[in-house]
């Protein structure tokens, strides 16, 4: 079942990192995301079986005043 309802814990609290509080079913679950692992690697998807989606990514236009070299 899909967790439901998540939220950010934006209360003060001593852990440096990121609190989420969510759903699951009729089971309330919390979750946090240490700032030291919140880094991921495309070697990190790419082992994990998980398939990227990049279609939303788009470079924006460049500025007149770029150069290419």
């Amino acid at each position: 079942m899909p967790l439901t309802e998540i939220a950010v814990d934006d209360g003060p609290h001593n852990m440096d990192g990121l609190l989420l509080h969510a759903w699951d079913g009729s089971e309330r679950v919390e979750a946090f995301i240490s700032r030291r692992v919140v880094d991921v690697l495309l070697s990190d998807i790419t082992q994990s079986g998980e398939v990227l989606d990049v279609s939303g990514l788009v470079r924006e236009p460049l500025p007149p005043s770029f150069k290419r070299m």
